[in-house]
Order: structure tokens, then C-alpha cells, then sequence
């Protein structure tokens, strides 16, 4: 009933997938099943070979060995209209009906458990979609953005927000880099979880006489204008005045000499320095960014 009584071929798209360019165009059509992988680099999205001491057999056979790779991801894939792939969806759709089991786990079981005792298997053709073409989020976040070669030339396909539990605001964020023309706009991300800041902020250093940058800040009287507001007020001992409440102040994770970091009304900021006296501050929450410049 899935693709036979029409003779189309079928492609699925979760709903957390972000399309930047037509896949259509980049589908090798050589397969009964062509889909998205959750890996990440050769190895994971292809398989490796996985060899294993076993009990299992009488000698000579002293090694297993073992086709490993990470899961197919049910979220995309392409269809073929043809006998094979429509007994996978219809065999799919019996289990989902009658069984409490993963779609995922299933898609990737009917493709390759091989036929045994009663169980036949739909024998359908496979093909691993080009990764670095259909990405996940994790290779995009973890991977690609951190690399200073790939990120700039690399336009992918899709996007699948597969690995991050942020998907809508990562997706607004994909779609203003990749369609809008922002740069960098998802790069206040964190490739685990949440924003770069919620990690950056927790690397704090206790007082701050011992930071070059809080001392020439004291030295030039403390006082900034912060995003054009006067004055937000530095003290001594790590004390902070500002036009919306009382707050703190002091110094980064001391690897990075240009970072301060100034909390208030229950926001917390990372100022980095661009050129004395301008620093640019970054709210921990959400990554807004206004420029703030000593008073000198």
C-alpha cells in the first residue's frame, strides 16, 4: 500500500530537518533504500570491522567478526518504488501496529537482519547517504563548525537537529545562516547542550587583582557605557554598579587574558576585549550581544 499501487518513489523528512538545498539533486537513486546516517565521519556512517575473541565456536574459528557502524536514521531516507522496499514499509508498518518498539530500531532491523528459521528478510538494497551532504547536528556542531578549512565552503543539503534538544531555536539559527546570510549565526552554540555561554560562564577565577585586564579597567576609574547607557561602575573588590541593579564582576578562566565577566539583575555577561577600550559583552542566556567601552 506504500508506494506500489502509485509507482513513486518516496522521500520522508522529519519535521526537525532544515533544508538548505533541493536533495533531489544529490540522491544516487541506485538503491531500494537510500538514507541519512547518524555518524559522523567514514567510520561511523560506513562501518568498520569489529573482530572479537568468541566461545561461540569449536577451533579453528577463534575470532568473531562484526560489521559495526552508527544507526540509520529513520527521520530521512529515499524509497525506490520497487518490490523490496514496498515489503520494508509494509512489514514497518505491521510492527509499529503491533509492536512497542523504536521506529529507528525497526528501520534498521528490516534492512539488514538477514533471512533465518521463519523470519524472511525484505532483502531491500541499501545506500548511505553522503554525510557531509545530509548532515546531522552533531557533525555540524561538533565537527564542521569547529573546523577552520570546512566551515566556510561547506553548504549542506539538510540539516537533521538529530542530537540537540534545542531543535527549534538551532533550526532558526541554520536558516539564518545557511538562508538568511548571517554569519556565524549558530555559532553561540554549544556542540553538546545549550549556548557556548552557559559553559564559558561556569570557568570563573575568585577576585581579580591577579588579572592585567581588571587592573588597567580599575585604573582608567572603573566607569563604561554599556550599549550607550552611562555609567556601569567596576570596584574594587568585585563590586558592580549599574544603571538596572547592583551586581558582580571579575575574571575568566584565566587562559583567556582578554575575558571579564559582569553579572546583574540575575543576567550573566562574558566582556571580551576587542581593541582598548571596547570590549563586546555576551549575555550567557541567549547570546545577545552589545558593545560596551571604558571610560577613558
Amino acid at each position: 500500500w506504500f508506494a506500489r499501487p502509485v509507482g513513486a518513489s518516496v522521500a520522508l523528512s522529519d519535521v526537525d530537518i532544515v533544508w538548505v538545498q533541493n536533495p533531489f539533486e544529490y540522491l544516487y537513486r541506485d538503491a531500494d533504500v537510500e538514507g541519512m546516517t547518524d555518524g559522523w565521519d567514514d567510520v561511523t556512517a560506513y562501518g568498520w570491522e569489529w573482530a572479537s575473541a568468541t566461545t561461540n565456536f569449536p577451533e579453528p574459528v577463534a575470532v568473531q567478526r562484526n560489521q559495526r557502524l552508527s544507526a540509520r536514521n529513520s527521520g530521512l531516507f529515499f524509497l525506490q518504488a520497487t518490490e523490496e522496499s514496498l515489503a520494508m514499509m509494509n512489514r514497518l508498518a505491521h510492527r509499529m501496529a503491533t509492536e512497542d518498539v523504536w521506529d529507528q530500531t525497526a528501520y534498521n532491523e528490516e534492512q539488514f537482519y538477514v533471512s533465518y528459521g521463519g523470519y524472511r528478510s525484505p532483502g531491500v538494497s541499501q545506500r548511505v547517504m553522503n554525510y557531509m551532504c545530509f548532515m546531522n547536528s552533531k557533525l555540524l556542531f561538533r565537527y564542521v563548525r569547529e573546523d577552520p578549512e570546512l566551515y566556510p565552503v561547506v553548504r549542506p543539503v539538510s540539516v537533521h537537529v538529530n542530537y540537540h534538544p534545542e531543535k527549534p531555536q538551532r533550526m532558526v539559527d541554520i536558516l539564518a545562516q545557511y538562508h538568511g546570510g548571517k554569519q556565524d549565526a549558530i555559532g553561540k552554540w554549544h556542540w553538546g547542550v545549550g549556548l557556548k555561554g552557559h559553559h564559558e560562564c561556569a570557568k570563573r577565577v575568585a577576585g581579580h587583582h591577579t588579572s592585567a585586564l581588571a587592573r588597567r579597567v580599575l585604573q582608567a576609574g572603573g566607569k563604561a557605557e554599556w550599549g550607550g547607557i552611562k555609567f556601569v561602575e567596576f570596584l574594587e573588590g568585585g563590586q558592580l554598579k549599574t544603571p538596572w541593579g547592583n551586581g558582580r564582576w571579575g575574571v575568566m578562566d584565566m587562559a583567556k587574558s582578554d575575558m571579564l565577566y559582569a553579572d546583574f539583575v540575575g543576567a550573566e555577561h562574558q566582556l571580551q576585549l576587542k581593541s582598548w577600550p571596547f570590549f563586546e559583552s555576551t549575555r550567557c542566556s541567549d547570546g545577545e550581544k552589545v558593545k560596551m567601552k571604558v571610560d577613558v
